[in-house]
């Protein structure tokens, strides 16, 4: 995301990491609120996964992915 975009929360409420090797896998789950002016951007709880490898000596993103959870 890019611009003036502006986080007023960000919670997370379970992290999971998993590590092979020079892959990782993060999976969380929380509750994030962000606006750009008065433009609302995201709310609510979300669960996401993004993948890593290890190159060169440091972690690097190479996958994200971001669901919102529906209320039943």
């Amino acid at each position: 995301m890019t611009g003036d975009i502006v986080f007023t929360e960000f919670k997370i409420d379970d992290l999971q990491v998993r590590l092979c090797g020079d892959t990782g896998i993060v999976v969380g789950q929380g509750t994030i609120r962000a606006h750009e002016g008065k433009q609302n951007l995201l709310g609510g709880k979300f669960v996401w996964t993004d993948t890593f490898i290890k190159q060169d000596g440091a972690w690097k993103v190479v996958a994200s992915q971001v669901t919102p959870v529906l209320n039943k």
